[in-house]
């Protein structure tokens, strides 16, 4: 699939919500997280103040907001069946998130796409960095989270 294709995907409609309002979906083995799209959405993504992360083997310190709204969706995640990831912006803070619990629980990594994803993950220990090299990061060099 093209990365067109998984953006017209993750920018479409089908949403499921669960957890802290948290829209996502699996379309062919393809887990998916929407941007914002909310009240909720917002009040994570400014919550920008640095917590430690430590539902993993390696703890690290991340955004406070996306930190939340992960673990609200986590169990649910862990339920799922797939074998890629992708997430737009908001949902790209998430699906990195999904993509370390993926390696964690199963110990190899997926292929992660994520379009206009923020930084999300301060000063990455080495061991997390390697953990994440199958994470493909899309950017516009105009997206106002980057001037």
């Amino acid at each position: 699939m093209s990365l067109s294709e998984k953006f017209d995907i993750v920018t479409g409609d089908g949403w499921t919500t669960a957890g802290d309002d948290v829209q996502l979906k699996v379309v062919n083995r393809v887990l998916y997280f929407q941007c914002s799209n909310g009240h909720e959405d917002w009040s994570n993504n400014f919550d920008a103040c640095g917590d430690v992360y430590t539902a993993s083997d390696i703890p690290f310190v991340g955004h406070r907001g996306f930190n939340r709204a992960w673990l609200s969706v986590k169990p649910l995640i862990e339920s799922l069946s797939f074998d890629a990831i992708v997430g737009y912006s908001h949902g790209a803070a998430l699906a990195e998130r999904a993509h370390e619990n993926y390696f964690h629980r199963f110990g190899y990594q997926p292929m992660t796409w994520c379009f206009g994803g923020p930084a999300s993950i301060w000063f990455p220990s080495k061991e997390l960095q390697n953990r994440m090299t199958n994470v493909i990061n899309v950017r516009n060099h105009n997206d106002i989270v980057y001037l």
